[in-house]
This record gives structure tokens, sequence and C-alpha cells, in this order.
């Protein structure tokens, strides 16, 4: 399912305190005074000499070991910076993972199909209760020799990519890049995994996770009186002999309307083992959801 790993800095090993001593420095300063009202002037002179060191020494030091203290972070924060999510491969040699980063409020998306080239998408996400919404800040495509961006700091780079492509299909490639670009919801694993990521109570998941189930078995039994068949990670089909009626109502019966009616999305048909599995690890509190 996915792996979610925590990255980031690691804790390292408290700095050693540097102890010269303000100590001394005293213990030299009295010594100077007694030996001063005693009449030993001349080594009470020397002494306070010594105590001048010795306390200049232990300034420095001090100041010194705090610089120190203050460059390298609290050996008991351990909160990591970035969290993994791996989606379901798209080939057996492709990949689909997502990396979160909590405190800029980012995600990065890296899509392989297998082959080439390799698409790596930055987003930013805006929290709204338990809501999730995001944009495309940059996309960019890589090849073995060469990278291509077709988005950058929000900016769809329309000129470059119709030269780059002088194909019909681009025309919806570019629309469908300028409502990326624009807030959009995100639903599904990435919804749950970055709300975990923020705090979200377990019983949210909870209720998500009652909710897909109930919705998806009615979805499941009235497909399956049309004759529909699903396999895991994709849509309802009709059987290879079904005849046009059927087929339509099965197509029907997946159109956003009629999946709402069901209380379920087109993206969480989809994705629903993935998603199942993702709910349940939050539930449980398992390090395999965080």
């Amino acid at each position: 399912m996915h792996e979610p790993s925590q990255g980031g800095q690691k804790a390292r090993p408290a700095l050693p305190t540097v102890q010269f001593g303000w100590r001394w420095a005293l213990i030299c300063g009295a010594a100077t005074l007694i030996c001063y009202f005693s009449g030993l002037r001349e080594l009470s002179y020397v002494l306070f000499l010594v105590t001048i060191v010795l306390g200049t020494i232990a300034e420095i030091s001090s100041r010194f070991t705090l610089s120190l203290r203050e460059q390298s972070p609290d050996p008991l924060d351990t909160s990591p910076e970035e969290f993994y999510i791996h989606f379901p491969d798209p080939a057996e040699s492709g990949w689909h993972n997502y990396t979160v980063t909590p405190s800029k409020n980012i995600y990065k998306e890296e899509f392989c199909d297998g082959g080439l080239p390799n698409v790596i998408s930055k987003y930013e996400y805006s929290i709204r209760v338990d809501q999730v919404f995001g944009r495309l800040v940059d996309l960019r495509e890589e090849d073995l020799n060469t990278v291509q961006y077709e988005v950058v700091n929000g900016e769809v780079r329309e000129a470059e990519i119709r030269s780059r492509n002088p194909y019909d299909y681009i025309v919806e490639y570019i629309e469908s890049l300028k409502k990326d670009v624009t807030w959009n919801e995100i639903t599904g694993s990435l919804r749950y995994f970055i709300l975990s990521i923020h705090g979200c109570e377990r019983s949210f998941f909870s209720r998500e996770q009652q909710r897909l189930e109930k919705g998806f078995a009615s979805l499941a039994k009235k497909a399956a009186q049309l004759g529909g068949v699903r396999k895991p990670g994709g849509h309802y089909k009709p059987m290879n002999d079904a005849d046009e009626q059927s087929k339509a109502a099965i197509r029907e019966l997946q159109h956003t309307a009629s999946l709402e009616r069901f209380g379920i999305s087109l993206g969480e048909l989809r994705f629903y083992e993935h998603i199942i599995q993702t709910l349940e690890g939050l539930i449980s509190g398992s390090d395999d959801a965080r």
C-alpha cells in the first residue's frame, strides 16, 4: 500500500559543557583580598592578575559553549520535517510517491509509469477544518537528457508547451494545467494523510471509513444487479456479453451525480482499497500510516 516513512533532521548528541570555572576565579579573588589586607601586597597583585585571567577565560569559554548550543538542534526535538506516502505503482517498474512538508504546507508528487518521462510536481496546500485544498506550483518532466518545465511558480508555460507539442490534444492538457494551478479540493488517501500529520483526531478517520464502506457496499450491490464487475484499483465494467442498455446503466452509475447518492466520489471508487488501508493505519496509529 504505502510506506509512509519519516525524514528530516536527526537529533544530534548534546554538546559537552565547557567548564573552566568561575569558581576558581572567585577563589583567587578572595585570596587576593586576604593577601592585600594581610600585608602581602606583592602576592595580592599576582593573585589579582591571575583572577582577571581566569575570569576572562571563563567568560570566553561560556560564550563559546552557548554559541555552539544555539547552532545545534535540541537533542530532544526529533520531530520529522518530511513525511512520505507511496501510492499503488502505475506499473511494476514505475512509482507514484508523495512527500509532504507540513512546516511549509507543501507536498511533492513524483510519478512514473515505468517509462519516461518522470513527472515531478510541487503543490501548496491549505487545511480548512477537515478539508484539504491544494494548487499546483511547479511541474517538470525529466527525461534521460532533458528537463522540461510545464508550470513555474504557478504559471503555465503555455507557449513553450505548444511549441514542443503542436497537436490538437495539447489544448486539453493546457486547460487541465490551468485548472490545477487554481485551488482544488484534495480527496482520498492524500487528504487523510495530510490531516493526520496536522493532528486530526482518529475519530474523524473512523467516521470516514464507515462512510466509505457503507457507500461502497451499496454501490457494489447496485452494480452487481446490473452485471457490473470491478477489479481493485478500477471502475465497474459490464460483462462481455452485456447488452447496450446494461452498459449504459453501468456507465451512468459511475457518473459524479450518481456516485453522490452513495456518498462517494469517482476518485474514492477507483482507489477504494488504498484509501481504506490508509484509514485503517491512521486509526490504529501504526507506523505504516504515518
